[in-house]
């Protein structure tokens, strides 16, 4: 018959530490891989912790750049001032001309007066051609006058002699430079 072979015990036993009895994270520091060299890798390990805790806190307060709210409002820009202004004095032009042709027409209805002749317009026209043509003479002579004074003037200036010698600007530009003056 067989013999019952008791249960043997190992000889190295394996030790299984639960997270709420002992406290893994005492014993997390030993399987840490620091980035840069350290003595002490639980100071270390316990430091990035902080660290990183202390980034993920200022994430969660974090606000957002970016506005996207809706732009505030101007009631002046809004009103547009000065488009009524130009409205307001554009109605009180048109009301002034309009004052004016009812005028004219109230002065033609009691005076029976023929403004509207075409003979009359000839007239008027053919007497403002012929002021403007006395006049002529007037224009000439006083544009004679202008050109005989601008032609005094420019003799005038180019009879005086300038202030700089070109020559000796020349002479010190070259000195100036190292080069030999070639006159």
């Amino acid at each position: 018959m067989a013999e019952e072979v008791p249960n043997k015990k190992p000889r190295h036993r394996r030790v299984v530490f639960r997270a709420d009895a002992v406290g893994l994270e005492a014993y997390e520091h030993r399987h840490y891989l620091p980035l840069h060299p350290t003595c002490n890798k639980l100071l270390e390990k316990r430091w990035e912790d902080y660290v990183r805790n202390l980034h993920h806190s200022r994430l969660k307060q974090a606000k957002p750049t970016i506005d996207d709210s809706k732009p505030r409002v101007y009631r002046h820009l809004d009103m547009r001032l000065k488009k009524q202004q130009m409205e307001e004095e554009r109605v009180h032009e048109i009301e002034k001309n309009n004052n004016i042709l009812f005028r004219r027409i109230m002065n033609q209805k009691i005076s029976h007066t023929e403004i509207s002749d075409i003979s009359k317009i000839k007239e008027y026209k053919e007497n403002r051609n012929h002021i403007a043509a006395s006049h002529e003479h007037f224009r000439k002579r006083g544009m004679e006058k202008i050109l005989k004074e601008n032609l005094t003037i420019l003799q005038r200036i180019e009879e005086k002699a300038p202030n700089y010698n070109r020559l000796e600007w020349y002479s010190e530009r070259c000195r100036n430079l190292g080069r030999k003056v070639k006159l």
